[in-house]
């Protein structure tokens, strides 16, 4: 594996940086809120069933698949992270500008089509930002990694919790229709331009502050160098156990997003103002956990901190099955948002510890692309079972998922074991 290269000589970013950092990651994010938000009226407006609406987010996941390992090798091989950002924000934004387009001028199979490839942009988009970010953070601010991986994430959730706030409003105010249908284009077109201009930001900052801050003076890694390594890489069981867990996690909560608009549209029968609410509470108790989840695992170490938030998850999320009361179940929805949420920077960070400095874009792509996978499994299984026995079902599902996670994490090593070794 290569060598640790010296960066001594390298200005230390300052909080402009990171705050772009966030912005970006939070824009992508908008994207990302607007497949789960506007899904039932996507269905309601095509005549699509579930398997065929979750379908969208099945292809969504597989492109993210893809782009994964493409943005860790630029990362980690060819040391192009701002490329490979500005890349995902352009794929991210125009995806969803291309999804809006083909619902006004476009109709039945065509516009299915053509949301297929805008949500496959999308999927790359978002997907591809983390390998950069994550490699960078991990470099220069490895005294206090969780801290900052907690607001990298912040900034995630509050893309997500901004976005269903807007389009509840357009949905259920402006884009209404006479027969009493949302209408979904416009609202993606939206969606769409935070990335756009966000992308312009970050090139201007980069033309500007590139050789002073955001620059990485670093040799480019052979091809044989890289592979040698990422085989090293496949081969560490902790980080690869940390995928898994990580994985069953996100597929948890990414089936969550997909069908909780989709219970409450169709179960409780509640407007879009009420949907976006409770997708926004759902970010907001992870924008309120997430840095006191990352703190705490700086302090004490991830793995009790994993494990009590996913025990929580699973019992509230239980409990909000069995309320029908729309507005309490809201508020159950919140709770499952501070617990499940919390784990997210924690794991992330924790994957850092686990790996060399050399492949920290591509553990990340590794374990996003774990992720994407069993998105897209879990996806296609959910809206399969979804059509056959019905919506609750997949939320019992979904729990039992989440508990199976919180197991395996009894399986990985504490912290400062891990840290010990690293130094060996």
């Amino acid at each position: 594996m290569a060598a640790e290269l010296d960066y001594s000589e390298e200005k230390k970013p300052g909080n402009g940086t990171l705050t772009l950092l966030c912005v970006g990651h939070g824009s992508t994010h908008f994207v990302f809120a607007a497949t789960i938000m506007l899904a039932p009226y996507i269905r309601q407006t095509s005549g699509l069933n579930y398997l065929e609406v979750t379908s969208l987010g099945t292809l969504y996941y597989a492109a993210a698949f893809l782009a994964n390992f493409l943005s860790g090798y630029l990362v980690d091989a060819f040391k192009k992270r701002m490329a490979v950002q500005l890349a995902s924000l352009t794929l991210a934004g125009g995806g969803m500008i291309v999804s809006g387009i083909s619902g006004f001028y476009l109709d039945g199979t065509q516009v299915f089509v053509m949301l297929a490839i805008g949500w496959a942009f999308c999927g790359m988009g978002n997907q591809a930002w983390h390998p950069a970010a994550f490699a960078y953070l991990a470099k220069y601010y490895k005294d206090r990694r969780g801290f900052v991986f907690s607001m990298h994430v912040v900034s995630a959730n509050a893309g997500d919790a901004i976005f269903p706030l807007i389009a509840g409003f357009l949905l259920g105010h402006i884009f209404v229709e006479a027969s009493g249908h949302q209408m979904w284009s416009p609202v993606s077109l939206v969606a769409g331009i935070p990335c756009l201009l966000t992308a312009l930001i970050l090139g201007r900052y980069v033309a500007k502050h590139g050789d002073e801050v955001v620059k990485v003076r670093s040799q480019a890694m052979s091809a044989n160098s890289y592979f040698k390594g990422y085989v090293a890489l496949l081969r560490n069981g902790h980080a690869m156990l940390l995928a898994l867990v990580g994985g069953l996690r996100n597929a948890s909560q990414t089936a969550l997003l997909y069908f909780l608009p989709l219970y409450m549209v169709d179960i409780l029968f509640s407007g879009p103002v009420l949907v976006g609410t409770a997708l926004t509470l759902l970010q907001v108790g992870g924008m309120i956990s997430a840095p006191i989840a990352g703190i705490a695992s700086d302090r004490s170490g991830e793995r009790p901190v994993v494990f009590s938030c996913l025990a929580i998850t699973t019992v509230v999320l239980v409990l909000a099955l069995f309320v029908k009361n729309p507005t309490y179940f809201v508020f159950l929805i919140a709770l499952v948002g501070l617990a499940l949420y919390a784990v997210r920077p924690v794991v992330q960070s924790w994957m850092m510890d686990l790996v060399s400095s050399d492949f920290r874009g591509s553990a990340t792509s590794v374990m996003f692309g774990v992720q994407s996978f069993m998105n897209v499994i879990f996806l296609f299984i959910s809206g399969y079972v979804a059509d056959l026995f019905g919506l609750v079902i997949v939320f019992y599902i979904i729990t039992s998922v989440i508990l199976f996670a919180n197991i395996l994490t009894f399986f990985l090593p504490k912290p400062h074991n891990v840290r010990q070794v690293g130094k060996c």
